[in-house]
Formats: structure tokens, sequence, C-alpha cells
């Protein structure tokens, strides 16, 4: 997908742009600048267009809460929090309990959205 999204793409088209974004992030491992340089470039402007679009849209993210990428799912995560903010909540928590660059992102997250109080306690999963 090297087209950039814009508005005149449907929803859907979105969405998998999202995930295809994701998934190539996934692959820069512990590289947090190549990771942010797609999230800045691809994943965030699509996520955008989502939301000025309203709801309905971006809760076309919410079926990416359950994809095999771990990535995937925090990025449905994030940008799906305001139309979910339960099942976005619990899935930040599960990918929190990660030891990699997605639980140290996941956890940044729950900051983020839920305020640092509600960020998890490291005892509690056992780290």
């Amino acid at each position: 997908m090297k087209d950039n999204p814009n508005s005149s793409w449907d929803d859907e088209r979105i969405v998998d742009y999202i995930r295809f974004w994701a998934i190539e992030r996934s692959k820069c491992g512990r590289d947090g600048y190549g990771a942010n340089r797609l999230n800045e470039r691809h994943v965030f402007p699509a996520g955008e267009i989502l939301k000025e679009r309203g709801t309905q849209s971006l809760a076309k993210l919410l079926p990416l809460l359950q994809d095999d990428n771990a990535d995937v799912r925090l990025s449905a995560a994030s940008l799906a929090y305001e139309v979910d903010g339960p099942a976005c909540l619990r899935m930040l928590e599960e990918l929190a309990k990660t030891p990699n660059m997605v639980g140290i992102m996941a956890w940044v997250t729950i900051s983020l959205k839920a305020g640092p109080d509600a960020v998890p306690d490291p005892a509690r999963f056992g780290g």
C-alpha cells in the first residue's frame, strides 16, 4: 500500500491501510524511531480521517482488537478508544503484559487515554 490515505477512500479501505502499516510497524522490532515514522506517516493520518468522520467510522477498527498481530491490536485500541473505552482498555492492559515494544507502547497509551493512575502496577503481572 504505497498510496497515502485520503478522504475519498471508504472506511474499510482506511481500516485495511491501518492494519497493513501496523503490521509493517511490527517489523521494526526495537527501532522506536522507525516505528514512530510509520505511525506519523501512515497510521495516525489514516486514524484522523476516521476520527473526522465520527464514531461510526472509528468503530470499524474494533474488530481489529481480535487480530493475530499485537501491533494491529495496539493501533485499534489506541485509535478506537473513544468509541469503546472499556474494550480498548482491556486490550491495552493485556498488551501491557508483554515485555516488548508493544507492551511499552500499551502502557504509554493507557496513561494518555485513561490517565497515569490507570496504568497497571507491574507486580500485578508478575513483573
